[in-house]
């Protein structure tokens, strides 16, 4: 059975289910899929005459709400594509910076500005990740965020000496989220990143 005839069955199973009025259409495209089929030459013979076009009856409500949960579920999965490569992204720059202050003489100014690189990322993420979608892909992206608050400390306490409180790591990431926010006026400015 090819995907097509697959695709037709399990449309005919699920109507079949709701009892809906959707069956006749169905059949009658199963019908046109099958006589196009058959006008398909056969090996080493001549092909028949083809069989002309079934015209195609009007999507139902029920293909136009398939299609609209088809296009939510690729929005959604292609947010969580694009969480996924900036926690990566991430990632990978909070460990460039906790390897470059394991240094002997780590440059400062230089750490910051990569400091300062990272929570821009975190203004992406929390720009693409509204309030109540926060626990929704929270895992795309919290080992991301977990890496940025090790280095953050580590590069606190090589500064000061002292450990990073958490309301000092909201402030300093929340001040980036509030500069984003004034040249994108969409801008998530309720990310915390010791939610998670």
């Amino acid at each position: 059975i090819n995907a097509e005839y697959m695709g037709v069955i399990i449309l005919l199973v699920f109507c079949a289910t709701l009892g809906t009025s959707y069956l006749p259409e169905t059949f009658a495209t199963l019908r046109h899929t099958a006589m196009s089929h058959r006008a398909a030459p056969k090996r080493g013979g001549a092909s028949r005459e083809p069989v002309p076009d079934v015209p195609q009856a009007p999507m139902s409500d029920l293909m136009l709400r398939f299609q609209q949960y088809s296009s939510q579920l690729d929005a959604l999965h292609d947010r969580r594509e694009r969480l996924v490569k900036l926690s990566r992204d991430v990632n990978n720059e909070s460990k460039k910076i906790i390897f470059a202050l394991h240094r002997t003489n780590p440059d400062m100014p230089a750490v910051e500005q990569s400091l300062e690189s990272v929570r821009k990322m975190i203004a992406e993420i929390a720009n693409d990740v509204p309030g109540m979608w926060y626990w929704r892909f929270v895992r795309s992206f919290g080992q991301g965020l977990q890496e940025y608050v090790e280095a953050a400390s580590l590069y606190e306490f090589m500064l000061s000496g002292q450990l990073l409180s958490k309301q000092r790591l909201d402030a300093q990431v929340a001040e980036t989220l509030q500069r984003a926010a004034e040249t994108c006026p969409t801008q998530n400015t309720q990310f915390c990143v010791t939610d998670y």
